[in-house]
């Protein structure tokens, strides 16, 4: 049994029975464009995203940007084509700028819980030493 997914503007033909990549688009939620405009545009948000994120030195958050961007990506993908964009643009551009701006917005806030750490840090230094003596002969 061939069960098909036919895709609105892109015109693609998904057949689960033949590949796999057709079961992976559908869980995803896409059916407008083509696996291989998928992957392009996945690989070109993660490209911008690295960029981004090329001064960050812990691998936690250099991840953390990437998978952002590569959901980011995907939440394009699944909505496409987008109302407010004209026809000739790609998917895979609009996936890519959609991808660096959520590393951009990921190397931000990550930035600013950088700086809140270390403004807590020493807010709560203060705080511990209204409270608690430094040592015995202050009490």
């Amino acid at each position: 049994m061939i069960e098909t997914i036919k895709a609105g503007a892109g015109k693609q033909v998904l057949e689960f029975s033949h590949n796999s990549t057709a079961w992976l688009m559908a869980g995803l939620g896409i059916s407008a464009i083509a696996f291989s405009q998928f992957i392009g545009g996945i690989l070109l948000a993660g490209f911008w995203a690295s960029i981004i994120a090329k001064r960050r030195n812990d691998q936690r958050k250099v991840w953390a940007i990437w998978l952002t961007a590569a959901g980011a990506a995907i939440f394009v993908a699944q909505f496409w084509p987008l109302p407010f964009l004209p026809d000739f643009v790609p998917v895979q551009a609009a996936m890519s700028i959609i991808g660096g701006l959520s590393g951009w917005i990921v190397t931000m806030v990550i930035l600013v819980g950088d700086r809140m750490e270390v403004r807590a840090t020493d807010l709560a230094d203060r705080v511990i030493d209204k409270v608690l003596p430094k040592n015995e002969d202050d009490r």
